[in-house]
């Protein structure tokens, strides 16, 4: 028979073990680094994906680097996924945020052509500092084949297709990056940190005006001269304009935003 003491050493230790349980339980995933000398372990905090591999730097920029990693969205999954993981640099936090809720905020509403952010994750004990914090985020899907850029004319309508639609969500872009999936044929728009949210599309700036000047221009300029007067004609079709000897039309009145987009195609076309 246990005595008193024996008794209260057992009790005490039950006790320690049922503290650091949940630690266990909740613990996040440890990470396998093959070959890649960044430190990583920020990203522990994350939960949500399990037996995360990183695979290697695919892409580097001004306020990231890109890692393809695989990783298990359940710690029942028998195969794990490939995933784009993108690492803020330092000062860059608020812009890897702004990102992932904007491609979220896209992906919501069915957009083709946008990445979804299954997750995010920022150093713990240096949220209140943004100088020192790091923040990471996980895209779905990873685009393992990218295609060579070349644009043939499905390639321009699916591109037009996304930067009609996102600016009809009220958001618009400052560096057009783009990406051809080969294994899904899809084009994909890449890297939001730059993105700005609009006013109301009813109630644009001239600030807003010129920022969706800037866009469609710089789409524009990356189509091919070949397919130029089809993604023109593409344009005015996502935004319900129709051409006519006065000038133009709409099938459901003439909104402010249709008015801006034929101005600016005007300017950049000659249209008549």
């Amino acid at each position: 028979m246990l005595d008193t003491v024996t008794l209260s050493a057992i009790v005490r230790l039950v006790g320690k073990i049922s503290s650091i349980l949940p630690l266990f339980i909740l613990s996040p995933p440890i990470f396998n680094i093959d070959g890649v000398q960044n430190e990583l372990s920020f990203l522990k905090c994350d939960p949500l994906l399990y037996n995360i591999n990183v695979k290697g730097i695919v892409g580097e920029g001004g306020t990231s680097i890109v890692y393809k990693i695989s990783a298990s969205d359940s710690l029942k999954a028998r195969e794990p996924k490939l995933y784009a993981l993108k690492s803020g640099k330092p000062h860059s936090s608020k812009k890897i945020s702004h990102e992932c809720a904007i491609l979220n905020r896209l992906y919501e509403v069915n957009i083709p052509g946008i990445e979804k952010c299954i997750s995010i994750c920022t150093t713990e004990e240096r949220k209140q500092d943004d100088s020192q914090s790091f923040t990471s985020i996980v895209l779905d899907p990873y685009i393992a084949h990218p295609a060579p850029i070349k644009l043939e004319v499905e390639d321009v309508y699916q591109l037009v297709d996304i930067v009609t639609y996102v600016i009809k969500r009220g958001i618009t872009l400052t560096d057009l990056q783009y990406l051809k999936d080969s294994d899904r044929d899809q084009i994909y728009l890449i890297d939001f940190t730059e993105a700005v949210e609009l006013s109301p599309l009813s109630n644009l700036s001239n600030l807003d005006v010129i920022r969706i000047r800037n866009f469609i221009s710089e789409l524009l300029s990356i189509i091919p001269y070949s397919f130029m007067d089809e993604a023109v004609q593409r344009i005015l079709n996502n935004f319900d304009i129709s051409l006519n000897d006065e000038g133009f039309e709409t099938h459901n009145g003439i909104d402010y935003l249709q008015s801006v987009i034929y101005d600016i195609l005007l300017a950049y076309r000659g249209l008549q």
